[in-house]
């Protein structure tokens, strides 16, 4: 239904490639695109769901579009989490200077939350919490 919306002639100077989720394609297809869209279905079991091919398009400098507005709660701010993914193509294609500086205000929180060393303090300050109440718990 999303490419049927997409290509019913409401986005007439787009072109829509399809690839299967795996690095390669991933990586090939966002040498080739100003929009990543990154589908969202319900019906399937996301445990372990993590923002990162919303990341990975962010650092290659290609707009995320996602309709998984609850899975992504700290990227709402940046306008790239949509009611649907249509409305998002939308959205981008009809305001893009909005969408080319909501794509570096993404970039920006990106380097300073998800750089190696960020991402290490986080983690770190996570496992000595675990581990403090690992060791209250023995007392």
């Amino acid at each position: 239904p999303i490419l049927q919306a997409i290509l019913g002639g409401r986005f007439d100077r787009l072109s829509i490639a399809v690839v299967p989720w795996d690095l390669s394609a991933f990586n090939a297809a966002m040498e080739q695109t100003d929009i990543a869209v990154i589908p969202y279905d319900e019906s399937i079991s996301y445990s372990g769901r993590s923002p990162v091919r919303l990341i990975q398009a962010a650092w290659r400098g290609r707009l995320p579009i996602s309709e998984d507005v609850e899975g992504y709660p700290e990227f709402a701010r940046f306008g790239v989490l949509h009611r649907s993914i249509v409305d998002g193509i939308a959205w981008a294609i009809g305001n893009p200077d909005e969408a080319a500086g909501q794509l570096a205000a993404l970039q920006r929180h990106v380097a300073e939350t998800h750089r190696p060393q960020a991402l290490a303090r986080t983690w770190m300050h996570a496992l000595s919490h675990a581990y403090a109440g690992f060791c209250e718990g023995r007392r």
